[in-house]
């Protein structure tokens, strides 16, 4: 859900996929995403979003700190979204639904403005992708402050990673400052919010990948013990997406989908590839 901009993100995804014949027109507003340009909008949108029997509501929020300014000005292409001051009013309208709401973000100022509107979820720790240039000079614009990451844990709401990117970006390459900057950022981000006791969950920006690249790269910024990591990732994270089952734990009552590793990872986090048996649903698979 974005703002009414014209182009706020996720437009560029599916304009990119209405390109490649993915998707067709009528995946545009009203289907793959909602723009919403107003409460008054709001309020004529939302009975068909939630006839449409969605399972979470996602919000949009891009540099919220700079929405006025953004709001028409086509250099923002795909970085803009919805009205932080429409939060509220969507999270109330979900929660009065029985729905959950995830907030997109990129800066602190939307990581703010969503716990300030009372969203269940955040999707990106601010900086996992940059600004618009992809780069880090305005450090400060990404840092999520004490206050906000201690009224993160005080609520429960969960935070995703989606970190793990910046992994492409060799060391010791062309593009190795950068690296440093966000290797920094990022250990300086998940550590106020581990410290805070803040709900962390492994989670990947790649559409084309799973979590393995994530949890990888987390292990590399040695803020979370590797047993803390394989909590996180094996634990934590399968109850964030699936509140209500019983998921996650190896407990009398709990879904029997597992895997057996060849090592220990609480002492070596790499043994986490090295699987050597895996059960779903109490049946072993090959």
């Amino acid at each position: 859900m974005s703002h009414a901009a014209s182009t706020p993100h996720p437009t560029g995804l599916y304009l990119r996929n209405l390109s490649r014949g993915s998707m067709t027109a009528a995946d545009g507003d009203g289907g793959f995403l909602w723009i919403i340009d107003s409460l008054p909008d709001l309020e004529h949108k939302w009975p068909r979003i939630v006839a449409g029997r969605p399972d979470f509501i996602k919000i949009i929020l891009i540099h919220s700190e700079e929405f006025a300014r953004r709001r028409t000005d086509t250099a923002f292409f795909n970085w803009r979204g919805l009205d932080p001051a429409l939060v509220p009013e969507v999270v109330r309208r979900a929660h009065a639904a029985g729905l959950r709401v995830t907030a997109h973000v990129e800066t602190a100022a939307d990581f703010h403005a969503a716990l300030a509107g009372g969203v269940d979820e955040i999707n990106h720790i601010p900086g996992f992708r940059g600004d618009e240039h992809v780069q880090f000079t305005e450090r400060h614009r990404y840092e999520v402050t004490e206050a906000d990451a201690k009224l993160a844990a005080a609520r429960g709401v969960w935070v995703v990673t989606t970190l793990g990117g910046i992994a492409d970006v060799a060391t010791n390459g062309p593009d190795s400052a950068r690296r440093r900057q966000a290797d920094a950022l990022f250990t300086r981000n998940l550590r106020m919010l581990r410290d805070a006791g803040v709900h962390l969950a492994v989670g990947s920006d790649a559409y084309r990948d799973d979590s393995v690249g994530e949890a990888t790269y987390l292990a590399t910024l040695a803020v979370l013990t590797p047993l803390e990591l394989l909590r996180m990732w094996s634990e934590a994270t399968p109850r964030a997406i699936f509140p209500t089952r019983r998921v996650g734990c190896l407990t009398d009552g709990c879904e029997a989908s597992l895997l057996v590793l060849a090592a220990d990872p609480g002492a070596d986090f790499s043994a986490t590839r090295r699987i050597a048996l895996r059960m779903k649903d109490g049946r072993l698979l090959p």
